[in-house]
């Protein structure tokens, strides 16, 4: 498990290997809040998981692709760029560039 600063629009990426990283980053980050954890709040799809919290005034996205897929990584890579595109206020449809080079980032990290 690693930690990337999120470049120009601030906050941090926490990437997961497994979904045991993944489970004990996203409740550690909740605890760690003060924000209620339940088992379900890290249910797992089917080979990736997304999810985020604004802890301490920063954005922190909890991210995870489980076997490599491109497809996962691609998908969860995307949730990341709405979940950004969101905190700043970006609309990906009008500021297209934006948002692409903004998944492309979190796609790269992913895959890392």
């Amino acid at each position: 498990m690693r930690t990337v600063p999120i470049p120009i629009y601030g906050g941090k990426l926490i990437v997961a290997r497994t979904e045991a990283e993944f489970d004990a980053a996203y409740k550690k980050l909740l605890v760690g809040t003060g924000n209620g954890y339940t088992e379900e709040s890290a249910t797992l799809t089917a080979g990736g998981a997304t999810n985020h919290i604004v802890a301490d005034n920063q954005l922190v996205i909890v991210s995870g692709v489980f076997g490599r897929s491109s497809s996962i990584r691609c998908h969860e890579a995307t949730h990341c760029a709405q979940v950004v595109a969101e905190a700043v206020c970006m609309n990906p449809i009008t500021e297209r560039e934006a948002f692409a080079y903004l998944a492309q980032w979190f796609f790269q990290e992913l895959g890392r």
